[in-house]
C-alpha cells in the first residue's frame, strides 16, 4: 500500500490509498473510504493503468 492519506473535519473522515495487487496480472487500485458518524458511507475502488514499460 502506498500513499495512504486521511482527511478529517467535524462531519467525518476520508481515507485514500494507492494499492498494488500481485497475481497473474498485477493491478494498481485507488481506494477511497468515506466515514460519517463512525460508519462507512462511501467506498470507491478504481483500477488505475499500469505504467508503460
Amino acid at each position: 500500500m502506498n500513499n495512504l492519506t486521511e482527511a478529517s473535519n467535524p462531519k467525518g473522515s476520508t481515507v485514500s490509498a494507492q494499492v498494488h495487487f500481485n497475481g497473474k496480472n498485477a493491478l494498481n487500485v485507488s481506494y477511497v473510504l468515506t466515514y460519517r458518524a463512525g460508519k462507512i458511507v462511501s467506498e470507491i475502488w478504481q483500477a488505475t493503468p499500469n505504467p508503460a514499460k
